[in-house]
């Protein structure tokens, strides 16, 4: 069926044509939606993404929105088609600034905004994004409980788990935003590369860094855990006012981000080592409810054991 039967492309951001989901496949739904959405998307497209980000978002929600049941299981940069077609980018002022302290600008596809609601609102159940002509942003927006976005060993994006409240984010490409930021659960495993910051102000979620973070790891959080197997260039748990930061290659444990334990103390905890070892095995086999159950006791753990704690800075 044609998708002018399912949605027109919007002339206001508030008026959309009804939709027709008798006939719907998802193919269509997906290019139908979009097409829609890219009409709002259009009308904003001369103002700073940063601060229309969250408004996109909820009316890609509200466009996919009827077709709950109509899209479920798995989908993956195959069936974006539409998006690879028509990607849209757009250019964003970074957080970083240069050597001449001048603004970074990235160059992206806000389409992440688009399959972040598609995979939120419907019965999909994960996102799956490996080599693709655009490079998205946003990748696993507002992630709900019981969802999961993963970008793949040869995938190139830019934000994943943005404002996450749930939900299973796995890096294992290359994330040249941020991972986790202002997240207040899920589970955010890291195998690859990000090259900006992972769970910065986050309160709450499973951060557990097996591949390399260019920038900082748990800057300014309330809560969460942080467990580092890989390489941390830059601060772990600046600023933070909760959480708890366990850096294993440097023997260390911290909590609240301001004060670590000593480390001979540390290095012959064996009980954490076991912990830790469980949770990267969990981790690396997707059984995460095994690693939600281990990091209750590596909580449970820091906490009854790492009472005293030196005036030493990360």
């Amino acid at each position: 069926m044609s998708t002018e039967h399912l949605y027109k492309r919007a002339e206001r951001a508030d008026e959309v044509a009804d939709p027709d989901m008798k006939d719907a496949d998802p193919k269509e739904i997906l290019a139908a939606t979009y097409d829609a959405w890219l009409g709002i998307f259009d009308q904003y497209k001369d103002q700073d993404i940063r601060y229309t980000i969250d408004m996109l978002y909820r009316q890609a929600c509200r466009l996919v929105r009827p077709f709950k049941e109509k899209m479920a299981g798995t989908i993956t940069e195959k069936e974006l088609g539409p998006i690879a077609d028509d990607p849209h980018y757009k250019e964003c002022e970074d957080n970083q600034r240069n050597k001449s302290g001048q603004a970074v600008y990235r160059k992206y596809c806000y389409a992440g905004l688009y399959l972040s609601a598609l995979l939120n609102e419907t019965d999909l159940d994960r996102l799956s994004i490996g080599s693709f002509p655009a490079k998205l942003e946003e990748v696993g927006y507002c992630l709900q409980p019981g969802k999961t976005v993963e970008v793949r060993e040869d995938a190139i994006v830019g934000n994943v788990g943005d404002a996450a409240q749930g939900g299973i984010g796995i890096v294992r490409g290359t994330c040249e935003g941020n991972v986790g930021w202002d997240a207040s659960g899920g589970i955010f495993p890291v195998f690859g590369a990000v090259e900006g910051c992972v769970g910065y102000r986050a309160t709450g979620g499973m951060f557990p860094i097996f591949g390399k973070v260019k920038h900082s790891i748990g800057n300014c959080v309330t809560g969460g855990i942080f467990t580092v197997y890989g390489t941390a260039e830059g601060n772990i748990g600046y600023d933070a006012a909760g959480g708890i930061f366990i850096a294993k290659q440097y023997f260390t444990v911290s909590m609240n981000g301001t004060y670590r334990v000593d480390t001979e103390g540390l290095e012959k905890d064996a009980e954490l080592g076991r912990l830790l070892d469980e949770l990267e095995v969990a981790c690396r086999a997707e059984k995460f409810g095994e690693v939600e159950t281990v990091a209750r006791q590596i909580d449970g753990h820091v906490r009854k054991n790492y009472k005293r704690f030196k005036e030493r800075r990360f």
